[in-house]
């Protein structure tokens, strides 16, 4: 996604803002059927064929833009915000792809906000370098983690132990998340549970290798992931024809 690549890759906060700040105008170019860029093409087809606005994803922006200028949340609490922000995202695949139940929305906005956490703790060693974690600093001083350092030696074993408590959590709202999409539409929200499945693939990854993201980067190859959209696809294919 766009605005993670910001996020996450932008050493400069300020050069990540006019990175954002050209996405905002590339948003309005495409409300008008002027877009540039590829993923904005693509968004400017949904605008007009789902009678959409670009709102969610200006918010969306300015959540990041937020983000970018954090050195770390005091608590979850004040972290929860962006991770249901970036969820709201997610709930427009269900206007877009269409659904039955009304509670669908609300699933796929829970089961965004849960990816968008197990990407930060995949990511947290990169966020740290930048001086900008996106995790709770009362639950890393409680663990020993000095967040606004890079990684080093000494701090392995309680990064493994903060990282732990970060991914169970992660692994706790996935699970839900995923079982609480109505059966109904689940083949229509095939996409959404497909990256899902990949999410909770990779927190399991992580946990089988000691939730070490702090001694190198843990993500799954593209075969993998192209296995789970198979059997995910294969599995729901047949729950929708029972």
């Amino acid at each position: 996604m766009q605005l993670e690549e910001i996020l996450h890759g932008a050493s400069d906060p300020g050069v990540g803002r006019i990175k954002l700040q050209w996405w905002r105008e590339e948003l309005e170019r495409a409300f008008r059927g002027e877009a540039r860029h590829p993923t904005a093409v693509v968004l400017a087809r949904s605008f007009s064929g789902f009678a959409l606005t670009n709102r969610p994803l200006r918010d969306a922006i300015d959540a990041v833009d937020t983000e970018l200028s954090h050195a770390g949340h005091p608590a979850f609490a004040s972290l929860e915000p962006f991770l249901e922000q970036m969820g709201i995202l997610w709930a427009l695949s269900a206007l877009i792809n269409g659904y039955c139940d009304e509670h669908t929305p609300d699933a796929l906005k829970q089961l965004g906000s849960a990816c968008e956490l197990t990407f930060l703790i995949q990511n947290l060693p990169r966020d740290m370098a930048l001086g900008r974690p996106h995790l709770p600093l009362d639950e890393a001083e409680r663990a020993e983690v000095h967040l606004d350092q890079p990684v080093n030696a000494n701090d392995r074993d309680a990064l493994r132990r903060f990282v732990e408590t970060q991914a169970k959590r992660a692994s706790e709202r996935l699970h839900e998340a995923l079982e609480r999409l109505p059966a109904r539409d689940r083949f229509s929200q095939l996409h959404s549970l497909i990256l899902g499945n990949i999410y909770r693939a990779t927190l399991h990854e992580i946990g089988k290798d000691g939730f070490r993201v702090g001694e190198h980067h843990i993500a799954l190859t593209p075969l993998r992931k192209l296995w789970i959209a198979w059997s995910t696809r294969r599995k729901e294919t047949a729950r929708s024809r029972r």
